[in-house]
């Protein structure tokens, strides 16, 4: 992947709106378009055919060829059953996406039009059933979840983990051919047969002890899996095999207090996280040595997401303000980090970032009824 060459220039004078109207096409079903307040809520599709995001218990699709023409567009909803979504992510395992929802309760498997359930796991699926919390949590919720569930000796709960948290956290690798998730303190891989439409499930892996996963990515190689959880800690994989390489242990902050990790992303060999207290820490796979920490928000990052060809970060906050990071050098090993802008919405925190084939990056708030998409120059 070719470092960044130049300055990418992404002005809020230069953004489109793209309003949605409240009619689902298909069902005829009524929905608020506002995206929960949730963390990584947004995903476009490989062909950037779509924008989806989550809305209580639905899953909401935009179709994404409105970017730059019409602004105007109705939103199709997968409605996900009694539970509440907490997000969706795109997926390829072959030629067709796939799109993964995940849920407080259990995660499903869409063909790429959102017409047909191709599969559906419980959260507490081969584990022990144990009477589950109620109520969304978001990573800093499961931070102090997964610190009640240690005993007195620091002995852990894992299976009340496993059983009580939510499904978060998508990746896939197309050369195992499995879609992973994160449930609990647990990882749940489904298995595609040959056509791409049938899935079995395999044997849960343990991901990580007294913590939660709050967000996962499996690299384009199909090779390299990571983990973040709610303790801080950032797991290292080998995707093809479910199989932990090891573990870098979490930044620590005043006090001694670590912070639940965010959002991950590994690209090559290269992993970016993102933390409640507003930091991007830049870790080598290959080494799990961490080469660069950048204070890139005064509050919770909410968002992360990295441009398709460059080593370009977008990051985003409670505070509603999205911040450009570039790694120039990191092709070639380098892990000089450079400030790239910031833009502020000023209207609400924003919940996702996704950048578009075309380096374009859209961006979902919470109570809004728009996404909003910014233009490259």
């Amino acid at each position: 992947m070719a470092a960044s060459g130049s300055a990418k220039r992404y002005d809020v004078g230069n953004m489109q709106s793209i309003r949605l109207t409240a009619t689902n096409p298909v069902t005829g079903a009524r929905f608020s378009p506002t995206p929960s307040m949730l963390f990584n809520n947004l995903s476009a599709s490989p062909s950037d055919k779509a924008l989806t995001f989550v809305h209580k218990g639905m899953a909401v699709s935009v179709d994404g060829s409105v970017v730059g023409g019409d602004n105007t567009t109705n939103g199709k909803a997968i409605r996900l059953g009694a539970s509440v979504g907490t997000g969706a992510k795109w997926v390829a395992l072959g030629a067709s996406p796939l799109l993964v929802v995940t849920t407080e309760a259990n995660f499903q498997i869409w063909d790429g039009a959102g017409d047909h359930l191709l599969f559906f796991a419980g959260a507490t699926d081969g584990v022990a059933a144990e009477p589950s919390r109620s109520g969304l949590q978001s990573p800093m919720a499961a931070a102090s979840r997964a610190s009640a569930a240690a005993g007195p000796d620091g002995g852990s709960h894992v299976a009340s983990l496993a059983a009580s948290a939510p499904c978060r956290g998508v990746g896939a690798s197309h050369v195992a051919r499995t879609v992973i998730v994160g449930c609990g303190s647990d990882l749940i891989v489904a298995q595609a047969e040959a056509d791409l439409k049938t899935f079995s499930m395999l044997p849960r892996v343990r991901a990580h002890d007294d913590a939660e996963v709050t967000d996962l990515s499996v690299d384009e190689s199909g090779v390299k899996l990571v983990t973040g959880a709610s303790d801080g800690t950032v797991g290292i994989w080998d995707a093809r095999v479910t199989s932990k390489l090891g573990d870098v242990e979490p930044l620590a902050a005043d006090g001694g207090v670590t912070a639940p990790i965010a959002s991950v992303l590994v690209r090559g060999d290269l992993i970016a996280a993102a933390d409640v207290l507003g930091r991007l820490r830049l870790i080598r796979y290959s080494s799990q040595k961490t080469v660069a920490v950048v204070n890139a928000h005064p509050r919770a990052i909410t968002a992360l997401a990295l441009h398709p060809r460059e080593f370009l970060f977008a990051t985003a906050s409670e505070d509603a303000v999205i911040k450009l990071w570039a790694m120039p050098e990191a092709a070639a090993g380098g892990s000089r980090v450079e400030h790239r802008g910031s833009l502020e919405l000023t209207d609400h925190p924003i919940t996702g970032l996704a950048f578009a084939n075309d380096g374009s990056l859209a961006a979902a708030s919470f109570d809004v009824v728009h996404l909003r998409v910014l233009r490259a120059s």
